[in-house]
């Protein structure tokens, strides 16, 4: 008599049995990843068409910027006054992944800083492009900082601009960026509120931007001394210039180092978590903010470490900034400091 099969001992599978399980496997795998192959390459698309939403206008940089929630959602930074025949070379100031940066004048204007990028297109992968995203950023700074100017004004407008007071995701950061449009200011749409929203009557101190304008490869060939140098971050080069190319590059002003901004002992951590929280208030987001170098006296002068609402990059969470995780920057081979 064969013996009683034990408790819990799992029958034995027929060889039909295993291998139709394994094709079943296998399929479903193949599923799995065609589907997540299908995502990817839909995300893929989705972030080439917004790297290639236009970023500039050719008009020229004078007075307030307009801001009608048509500029607000698809920001167009205006162009830089200045001619490039009047610039003064004054001191190279280094880089990094996104560019390069030089203290300038135009005539006897100035000082200045020149941010030139390295890609003069956006390239065919899931990052953002640095020149696109920091202008963008630019042209939505001047827009708010436009709106909080006219508070007071009349015309229908309202005196004060209501926000909430902790947008928990991105469509609260895209209604409180709403909220500084000449739309929104005649017809508000968040409701008053004291829990979960607030007012705001003004502006924190940002970098001016002289707005954009472009520097050709040909035109550092020509000029070896403000050519900039090719750099190594870690495992990543950058530079230099080709000369058949031409980049987009920020004019911004010029913000003297203050004593203490190398060390991090010294910093004014509460001063740049107070900018940090206005800027996350209104509608921004810190996508990658790590770096201290980043901030001067309490102002970012990266505008790549944030991106708007409607921008490259953004995420559901609508990620806060925190000054005490900001850290010194590593080593970069090849900065002429």
């Amino acid at each position: 008599m064969a013996p009683a099969q034990e408790a819990n001992t799992p029958p034995e599978w027929s060889d039909e049995a295993l291998i139709a399980a394994e094709d079943a496997r296998v399929k479903e795998e193949r599923r799995r990843s065609a589907s997540w192959r299908e995502r990817i390459e839909r995300e893929f698309r989705a972030i080439m068409a917004m790297k290639r939403i236009p970023f500039t206008t050719d008009e020229p940089m004078s007075g307030p910027a307009p801001y009608s929630w048509a500029d607000l959602k698809k920001p167009l930074l205006r162009k830089c006054p200045f001619e490039l025949k009047d610039i003064r070379w004054l001191k190279h100031l280094g880089g990094g992944m996104d560019g390069y940066c030089w203290k300038v004048a135009f005539g006897d204007q100035g000082p200045f800083v020149v941010k030139m990028f390295w890609d003069h297109e956006p390239e065919e992968n899931m990052n953002p492009w640095s020149a696109q995203r920091e202008c963008q950023n630019a042209a939505v700074l001047q827009m708010i900082e436009a709106s909080l100017g006219d508070l007071g004004d009349g015309d229908g407008q309202t005196s004060s601009i209501r926000v909430f007071t902790e947008p928990i995701n991105g469509d609260e950061a895209i209604e409180n960026l709403y909220a500084f449009s000449q739309e929104a200011r005649k017809k508000p749409r968040i409701q008053v509120d004291p829990e979960i929203t607030h007012t705001l009557d003004s502006m924190i101190k940002t970098r001016k931007c002289f707005g954009w304008m472009k520097l050709s490869g040909a035109y550092f060939a020509a000029r070896r001394g403000v050519r900039p140098p090719s750099l190594r971050i870690g495992k990543y080069r950058r530079g230099p210039t080709e000369t058949g190319l031409e980049y987009f590059a920020i004019v911004y002003e010029y913000i003297e180092p203050q004593q203490g901004d190398d060390d991090p002992k010294c910093v004014d951590l509460e001063g740049i978590q107070a900018s940090m929280d206005f800027l996350w208030t209104v509608g921004f987001e810190f996508s990658d903010t790590r770096i201290l170098d980043n901030w001067k006296g309490g102002v970012l002068i990266d505008l790549s470490d944030i991106v708007f609402p409607l921008g490259c990059g953004t995420s559901s969470r609508h990620d806060r900034g925190c000054a005490k995780s900001l850290q010194k920057a590593g080593k970069i081979f090849g900065n002429p400091y």
